[in-house]
């Protein structure tokens, strides 16, 4: 039986990911809030990895689980989702299943493992 060291998994992920950086600009015209959010995420034992623009639109979200246990996994978008599935990492369709309902997309990552989302707003 394979046991993690959840401290030790949660460590090397912290030292693995980075800050997200940005380039600020001066103020313009515009009616867009100055501060906004594309997402909220929800998990216990899911840490979100990326978010990176889908080859054929849309957006990428990598999770991966970190617990050994099955990872719920909420993200509450701030509008309304047209479509979201699971994909591998060539953004191909696998058989997982993805919960949408209006601005909420949920699923399930299996132990262990990395899931990829592609959603469409």
């Amino acid at each position: 039986s394979f046991k993690v060291d959840e401290k030790a998994a949660k460590d090397f992920s912290e030292r693995c990911n980075h800050a997200m950086f940005y380039q600020s600009s001066n103020a313009h015209k515009g009616n867009l809030p100055l501060q906004d959010s594309l997402f909220s995420f929800h998990s216990d034992t899911v840490v979100l990895s990326s978010v990176l623009p889908a080859e054929d639109g849309g957006i990428i979200v990598r999770l991966y689980e970190v617990k050994g246990v099955i990872g719920k996994v909420a993200l509450d978008f701030n509008k309304p989702v047209r479509m979201a599935k699971s994909v591998d990492l060539f953004e191909k369709e696998v058989n997982t299943p993805v919960s949408v309902q209006d601005c909420y997309v949920s699923c399930e990552v299996e132990p262990n493992s990395i899931c990829e989302l592609k959603i469409l707003l």
